[in-house]
């Protein structure tokens, strides 16, 4: 996959660019009860694409991978 001609947001037209680098952030909220985000952090490579800084959380209920 040509990753360099790939679009990250789909209302820009910029397309993505070895040594950008970018936050993801997934959040759950229960409104009222609690909220949790997590911070996922990647940059772009010419010959792999996407790859990450540190690896993401294992799972929301076990972040650290513990009991995997």
């Amino acid at each position: 996959m040509n990753w360099l001609s790939t679009r990250y947001l789909w209302r820009d037209d910029t397309p993505l660019a070895e040594g950008m680098c970018f936050s993801n952030e997934p959040m759950i909220c229960v409104p009222g009860e609690f909220g949790i985000r997590l911070d996922d952090h990647f940059y772009m490579t010419a010959a792999e694409g996407p790859r990450w800084f540190t690896q993401p959380s294992h799972s929301v209920d076990d972040p650290l991978g513990l009991n995997a």
